[in-house]
């Protein structure tokens, strides 16, 4: 059989494959050309989102922050809610305005010294007050943490819809019953209990509790405090002269005895 003679490259035919090699070079090129220009198309349109995610994140933010600085403005531009009950530098006094002692008690309610004291005077300084021999303020402050605040806004409460009586007893229990300082602080709820099983009416202080609507009396009577000469609590005067504790308690506790009372507290 007869074997066909093999193709010979022609000039014609070399150039038409270079110029279809060329061709789809180009069809590449354009190809990618066109891949590029639709990858940074895509980019562009990804960054300008995450542009318009983050400016609107961070102009979500910036109204948070600009409401709570015009809340917090706004609520510490207001007037200071006074108590009733109160004395005018903020306490709240017992025994006789014109008696011949005055002692002054300066005191946070999750200071375990003011606890202290508070125990080992409370007895004997009721005496002095209803004998009419001294006049006792008791003056909370708050210089330790927010719990410091929360207790103090809530005696005052106590104080303004219960009276002097029942905001006393509510400080009793208040030591009584103190958290300690490193550990979990108790809640409004707990406040609100103690204060009812105090003598207190939750209809009538429950929400002025949560409001902390005496937050900035209980600030302003710190500030008073920290005038007078206040460095540490408890602090306490008696006649004006500021005593150490165990200095003052020895003063009280002979103040009672002289009254009449035994000057010592019942641990019966």
């Amino acid at each position: 059989m007869a074997k066909n003679p093999p193709k010979k490259n022609t000039p014609g035919s070399r150039a038409d494959e270079r110029a279809t090699t060329a061709a789809k070079r180009e069809a590449r090129r354009e190809k990618a050309a066109r891949q590029a220009a639709a990858l940074k198309k895509a980019q562009q349109a990804r960054q300008r989102k995450e542009r318009l995610l983050v400016g609107g994140i961070v102009g979500a933010v910036l109204l948070v922050i600009v409401g709570v600085v015009a809340w917090q403005i706004s609520r510490n531009s207001g007037p200071v809610a006074i108590p009733d009950n109160a004395t005018d530098k903020y306490g709240v006094a017992v025994g006789k305005a014109d008696a011949e002692t005055q002692v002054d008690i300066y005191a946070d309610f999750l200071c375990p010294a003011c606890k202290t004291f508070e125990g080992a005077t409370d007895e004997p300084l009721s005496q002095l007050a209803e004998a009419g021999t001294a006049r006792v303020v008791y003056n909370p402050v708050s210089i330790l943490n927010e719990y410091s605040d929360r207790a103090a806004n809530a005696f005052a409460v106590v104080l303004d819809t219960a009276g002097a009586d029942v905001a006393l007893e509510f400080q009793r229990a208040l030591f009584a019953e103190q958290p300690g300082e490193g550990g979990a602080m108790p809640d409004d709820d707990w406040l609100i209990d103690l204060a009812v099983e105090s003598g207190a009416k939750e209809s009538e202080i429950r929400d002025d509790i949560e409001d902390m609507k005496y937050e900035k009396w209980v600030k302003e009577a710190t500030q008073e405090a920290e005038r007078r000469g206040l460095r540490g609590t408890p602090t306490i005067f008696i006649n004006d002269t500021q005593l150490e504790p165990q200095e003052a308690l020895t003063q009280i506790q002979q103040l009672a005895q002289a009254s009449g009372g035994s000057g010592e507290e019942d641990t019966n």
